[in-house]
């Protein structure tokens, strides 16, 4: 039960990250940037809400956390990427409901603060890495390009051509190839994760 949880938190973390977000390896830093600090002070917060015994009001204090640490982080992206922060609009929202799943729907008991905190700030970046992996094959195969963030702009590095002669690559930017790509490498990505663990707990 325990492994079925990990794999849809994984999974939905994964997928509202990586879908309403245009396939660009630029707008996946500044997402994920988001979704990390999201899930450190979610989880701080929730410590800090049970400590308080004011569970019945968890939901609202959260909702009302991450509404303003969105609008902050927004703010903070007109200041240093405009383009972004135009381009993401409202996609830049949906980390929040990945660092929700990470952080409360997918919490199996509670810990010191320090022992949660890492253990979540550790999930973060494994859902952090894979999903830039994501971003920097649909932005490669999808538009045969390398974008990075520069101060107030964007910066395009465009590949070789015949990255773009494949028709089928484009497929990889779409959302439907987004869906497919993701789930397949997630797939592949926790059985390989569940061999390792099975594979030292036989050697143990």
């Amino acid at each position: 039960m325990k492994n079925n949880n990990k794999i849809f938190a994984c999974l939905a973390s994964c997928l509202a990250i990586i879908l309403p977000v245009p396939g660009r390896i630029v707008f996946g830093i500044f997402v994920l940037i988001h979704f990390i600090l999201t899930v450190m002070l979610t989880t701080l917060l929730s410590h800090a809400i049970r400590q308080l015994k004011m569970e019945s009001l968890r939901l609202g204090i959260i909702a009302l956390e991450i509404t303003g640490l969105t609008v902050l982080y927004q703010q903070f992206l007109n200041a240093v990427c405009p383009l972004a922060a135009f381009t993401l609009g409202f996609a830049i929202y949906l980390p929040s409901i990945s660092a929700v799943i990470l952080t409360i729907l997918s919490a199996q008991s509670f810990h010191s603060v320090k022992e949660n905190l890492a253990s979540k700030i550790l999930e973060s970046l494994h859902v952090s890495a894979f999903c830039i992996v994501m971003f920097i094959l649909r932005d490669i195969l999808g538009f045969g390009t390398v974008t990075l963030p520069v101060w107030k702009d964007i910066y395009v590095i465009k590949l070789p051509v015949f990255l773009k002669s494949v028709s089928f690559s484009s497929f990889f930017a779409t959302v439907p190839g987004a869906l497919i790509i993701t789930v397949l490498s997630l797939f592949v990505y926790l059985k390989f994760d569940e061999y390792s663990q099975n594979g030292v707990t036989e050697n143990d």
